[in-house]
């Protein structure tokens, strides 16, 4: 475990000035602690802390990321890494940064563990921290030295939100937008107030399309609860998945072996805590449709849906699942159906409104500069943006 304790240089003035410049004192005067670690023998105590009092994406909780190094990250070189911010003072944890190591052709990349899988990446933050623009700046400054070293550091798919606050590490200059967003819609208390905020041809759209499906036999959502159920659903899931994935010419990553058994992970270790679901529309006897999706500080995010084609698809079965799907979450009082990456239609005519990820990505050594450089460059000229600034 490396620590290091930073704080802004003396301003040998201060003591002399008032009013404005009192907060900014207070800013250089504040320190913070930086503490390193990267063995999964010995997990940081932040961790679990600030998942369970703090803000964070499901796709940082142990839950994901544990399942994820020790299948995805062994079998890909990916080493993990752990980064804690401290208060200085109290040593209480207001940062933890679930990072790995990783090489990429000659060069060595520090990211969030992704490889693909995960939808967010972002830091797990105290929930009554809330550092100023100077403190984040010395911050990732400190970050950016004390890192092992490595030739790039390269942070992506950063929300603009974790839970209902902006995402504060978006304040640093070094952040700009990626191509692709994600998508959510908000639930309120009750199914009818939902409807309300759909436009009247997709209701009754949706409405014909439930009329159609029962007419075919009888529909029911059900949840996977128990093991053998689990391997079935998930099973139907990938052949649905891969029949589909052929059809669009397109490679569908649950034909890795490795990624299979990462997805297979997560799901059984859910059975109990009910973070990861399988959630399946059957009609009588058979499964017309499957989602995969996590359940995190009252949202649900869905990853993965699939449908049963041939006859089923007149029926738009993906379409009456996600509906009914939603119907049972608005009754468990969750407040958010995340729709994740990707700009489908379906999910606007859901009333999902857009949300702006972010990247960043630095040079950590000479060799890495020229990387660098290139993927920030195409990233601003794709997204028409301000010059960016280098740190």
């Amino acid at each position: 475990m490396v620590e290091t304790a930073l704080r802004a240089p003396a301003d040998p003035d201060a003591g002399r000035r008032g009013g404005a410049r009192s907060g900014i004192d207070a800013d250089a005067r504040r320190k913070f602690r930086l503490s390193l670690g990267s063995s999964l023998d010995s997990l940081p105590p932040a961790w679990l802390h600030l998942q369970e009092t703090g803000l964070s994406t499901p796709f940082q909780t142990q839950a994901w990321l544990l399942p994820w190094y020790r299948i995805i990250g062994a079998n890909y070189g990916a080493k993990p890494l752990f980064l804690t911010v401290s208060d200085a003072r109290t040593n209480e944890p207001l940062m933890f940064f679930p990072l790995c190591i990783r090489q990429e052709g000659r060069l060595t990349r520090i990211e969030f563990p992704d490889l693909g899988v995960s939808d967010y990446n972002a830091p797990l933050l105290a929930a009554h921290f809330e550092p100023t623009e100077l403190q984040l700046r010395r911050i990732m400054r400190s970050i950016f030295l004390e890192l092992p070293p490595a030739d790039l550091l390269c942070f992506d798919k950063f929300p603009e939100f974790l839970g209902q606050r902006p995402n504060p590490m978006l304040e640093h200059e070094m952040f700009h937008r990626m191509r692709f967003q994600s998508w959510e819609s908000k639930l309120p208390a009750t199914r009818e107030q939902f409807d309300s905020t759909l436009p009247s041809t997709f209701r009754k759209e949706l409405q014909r399309k439930h009329r159609r499906l029962a007419g075919r036999g009888s529909v029911e959502l059900c949840e996977t609860r128990n093991e053998a159920d689990a391997q079935i659903a998930f099973e139907t899931l990938c052949d649905q998945r891969r029949e589909r994935f052929t059809e669009l010419g397109r490679k569908d990553i649950l034909e890795d072996a490795v990624y299979r058994d990462f997805y297979e992970t997560i799901i059984l270790s859910s059975l109990r805590t009910g973070f990861a679901t399988l959630t399946t529309l059957r009609c009588d006897d058979e499964s017309v449709a499957i989602m995969l999706g996590l359940h995190h500080a009252k949202s649900y995010h869905l990853l993965m849906s699939t449908i049963q084609s041939g006859k089923w698809k007149s029926c738009s079965p993906g379409n009456v699942a996600i509906d009914s799907m939603i119907t049972a979450l608005i009754g468990l009082g969750d407040r958010n159906f995340d729709f994740t990456i990707g700009d489908e239609t379906y999910k606007h005519n859901f009333g999902a409104k857009p949300h702006q990820l972010y990247e960043c990505v630095r040079a950590q050594s000479i060799f890495g500069a020229a990387q660098a450089f290139s993927m920030n460059f195409r990233s601003i000229v794709r997204n028409r943006l301000r010059p960016l600034k280098i740190a």
